[in-house]
Order: structure tokens, then sequence, then C-alpha cells
């Protein structure tokens, strides 16, 4: 397998190939740094500072509460409005579903009475044909 001295094409080229080669794997620069000897981070034995948990806990709170008032103040209809409109929407809904199944229904069945029928009338020209070849048979 050539080497990429063998690929250089100036003598300064081939130079400094050949002593990228004599380097060791990886560069000096390059190599990993020298980790602590000693564990960085709290232990799970110490106690969790409760009071940043309540301080984080009533800010969601005091967060959940002025969303919810900002949300009802912005609102354009009143409750049993937005109620009533769901309800429509659900019952439209519904008649779509209901119509959608009955045509999903009478496809199906024209489907199958037109298999059937193509069923029948194959087994009708396989009798004809076996038919005729008796008859054949016995000329």
């Amino acid at each position: 397998m050539a080497r990429s001295a063998d690929f250089a094409s100036t003598e300064s080229e081939l130079a400094d190939s050949e002593r990228a080669i004599d380097k060791p794997f990886p560069p000096e620069d390059m190599a990993p740094a020298r980790l602590p000897t000693r564990a960085v981070g709290k232990s799970h034995e110490e106690e969790a500072d409760w009071r940043r948990f309540g301080t984080l806990a009533v800010g969601l709170a005091i967060g959940v509460a002025v969303g919810a008032g900002i949300a009802l103040l912005m609102a354009p209809m009143s409750g049993a409005d937005v109620r009533e409109k769901i309800g429509d929407r659900a019952r439209g809904l519904r008649g779509q579903a209901a119509d959608t199944w009955d045509d999903l229904r009478d496809e199906l069945r024209y489907a199958s009475r037109r298999g059937r029928r193509g069923v029948r009338r194959g087994v009708t020209r396989g009798r004809w044909a076996a038919e005729d070849a008796v008859d054949r048979s016995r000329r």
C-alpha cells in the first residue's frame, strides 16, 4: 500500500510527510486532557435545597393563575357559547361520519353483488366449456 510520501509532488512536501510519519499518533497537542483525581459535583447524600424548590413551585403557580386569568379576559365568547359551539361541531361530525359509513356500506354491497355475479358467470361459462369438451370427446 502506498504511503502519503509516495504522492508528494515537491521535495519539501516529501520531507514534511516523512517527518509526519515519524511522529506518534495522536500528536501531543491533541492528547486528551487529564481527568481530575477527585470527583466533581454534589454528593447524593447532601440535603436538597427545599427553599429553591418552593420558590420554583410558587413561581409556577403564580404563572398558571395569571395565564388563566388572561385567557378568561381575552376569550371572545362566554363559556355557554363555547360549549354550544363545541356540541354543534360534534353533532355535525357525527352526521358526516354516519354518511361516510353509509356510503362505504353501499359501495361494499355493490362490489359484493358485482363479484357474485362475476363468479356465477364464470361458473356458467366453465360448465358450458366442460359440456362442449364432453360433446367433442363423444364424437
